[in-house]
């Protein structure tokens, strides 16, 4: 009885594929390929003890400006893995920092051209005192960023994004007045070249 059922269930599999018809198709591969890839960008950074104020000057924060040098590696569409090194080339009015990071980036083409990301990973943030302020604070942490990119075409692409590179981290002093734990944050913009 078993032979009998696989029998017709043979018959059924192999005469259904036969009435079918047509030319079976190849499913198509995509010929965009990944690999390496190199950067550089701008940053506006703000270091902060109590609240963060981009667009105001307040006690207890210091913007600075940056310039970033990055490398990376894609693996597909939707995974890369990043380094990061920002030097802080404008001093603030009461420090001067500089970073380097290793992220995972998480990625989502929205469009062919457009892609929405993710940063996570861990770094290292360097905050010297200036103009006569101590040094505040070497530590490494977990950070974290959002961005977007465009895709100029098969080797520029465009981004930017928000970073999160310390948070509410104890310093060796207080941050012009306003505390010890100290928080820094970047806006970064710049453009990438695929190899």
């Amino acid at each position: 009885m078993k032979k009998l059922i696989l029998s017709v269930a043979a018959v059924g599999v192999l005469s259904s594929t036969a009435f079918g018809g047509g030319d079976i198709v190849p499913v198509p591969v995509p010929t965009e390929e990944y690999g390496w890839y190199v950067g550089g960008a701008g940053a506006i950074m703000s270091t902060y003890a109590d609240k963060l104020d981009w667009f105001n000057v307040t006690k207890g924060q210091d913007r600075t400006g940056g310039i970033v040098a990055l490398v990376g590696y894609e693996f597909n569409p939707y995974i890369a893995l990043e380094g990061r090194f920002n030097y802080g080339a404008m001093t603030g009015d009461i420090s001067k920092n500089c970073q380097a990071s290793i992220f995972l980036k998480p990625m989502y083409p929205v469009t062919e051209d457009f892609t929405v990301y993710g940063l996570l990973g861990y770094g290292y943030v360097n905050i010297d005192g200036n103009h006569g302020y101590p040094n505040w604070l070497d530590k490494g942490s977990f950070e974290w960023g959002l961005g977007l990119s465009y895709d100029l075409d098969e080797e520029w692409t465009v981004f930017a994004d928000y970073d999160w590179l310390l948070h509410n981290e104890h310093a060796s002093a207080s941050f012009d007045g306003k505390g010890t734990n100290l928080s820094h944050e970047a806006i970064t913009v710049g453009a990438l070249y695929h190899f």
